[in-house]
């Protein structure tokens, strides 16, 4: 019985590391730029506060 429970074990895992790892995700040009505007936006605000 144990042999059995092994062999069920070893089947499940994966067979070879790239299924291991999880991908690698690589952000888009269009994401940069939203991040950008938006730290551009909160330094205007940011310096009109300042300014009034």
């Amino acid at each position: 019985m144990r042999k059995f429970v092994l062999m069920i074990a070893l089947s499940v895992l994966p067979t070879t590391a790239a299924h291991a790892l999880p991908p690698v995700t690589v952000p888009e040009p269009s994401n940069y730029v939203l991040m950008v505007s938006g730290l551009a936006a909160l330094a205007v605000v940011a310096r009109r506060r300042r300014r009034a």
